[in-house]
């Protein structure tokens, strides 16, 4: 797989009395939408078990782009040094084909 073709999303934040406005999805498909030298195949990011609107937000995405999402560990609880932290899971969504803003 070619690595210039994965987008990594590191996280999205939003403000409490903005949540549930379809703010992160309308920030993802601009992300996914605009022109690249290689254009996205797949987006990668890690998801906490009990991050449930992260896992809804990043499921809905997958369907909307018709792609297949993925879902793995990347890190156990074990990882993070006797740390009280979750698990994180690595969803994979891709491949996926996109019409950059330009060709809309």
């Amino acid at each position: 797989m070619n690595r210039n073709r994965v987008a990594t999303c590191v996280g999205i934040c939003i403000q409490e009395e903005y949540r549930g406005k379809g703010i992160a999805s309308l920030m993802l498909q601009d992300l996914l939408s605009r022109s690249y030298p290689n254009p996205l195949r797949y987006l990668e990011t890690t998801v906490s078990p009990s991050n449930h609107s992260s896992k809804a937000l990043f499921s809905s995405l997958a369907e909307s782009l018709d792609a297949p999402l993925v879902q793995s560990v990347l890190f156990s609880a074990d990882d993070f040094g006797g740390q009280s932290h979750e698990e994180e899971v690595l969803f994979r969504i891709g491949p996926f084909n996109l019409l950059s803003k330009e060709e809309i």
